[in-house]
This record gives structure tokens, C-alpha cells and sequence, in this order.
């Protein structure tokens, strides 16, 4: 399937304006969490090599801080 969109609308500028309330139909975010899903995802995320976190507003590249032990010969 194709779908051509004119370059003058693609280069079109507009005003934009969020609105106060988003219209979602459909979408119910949980309002309860489950504490076990809560203990297993931080489980997985402990035991991975290289966890990647996506939150909020950007994205957060967590990694394993390195060993803060120091080895003394």
C-alpha cells in the first residue's frame, strides 16, 4: 500500500494546541498495580546485563553502575 502525501502539505505549518483533556476512546490506564508485578519487573531489571529504562517525558538509558569495590594488592 502507498499513500502519497503532497510535499506542500508534508512542508505545511499550523498551529497546534494540546488539548486539556486527551481523547482516548478505549484506552483505561490501570489505576491499581500489583505488588508481585512490581517485585518481578524489578527482578528482571536487577538481573539484566544492560537494562534500558524508557520514562517519562524523554528516555533514560540506565545501565549497572560500575563496581565501586576497590581490590587492594
Amino acid at each position: 500500500m502507498l499513500i502519497d502525501i503532497a510535499k506542500d502539505v508534508q512542508e505545511a505549518e499550523f498551529d497546534f494546541v494540546y488539548p486539556d483533556e486527551p481523547d482516548l476512546p478505549g484506552w483505561r490506564p490501570p489505576t491499581k498495580v500489583h505488588g508481585r508485578q512490581v517485585q518481578e519487573a524489578a527482578k528482571a531489571i536487577l538481573a539484566a546485563e544492560r537494562p534500558i529504562i524508557y520514562a517519562g517525558g524523554g528516555v533514560i538509558n540506565a545501565t549497572r553502575a560500575p563496581s565501586c569495590s576497590s581490590s587492594s594488592s
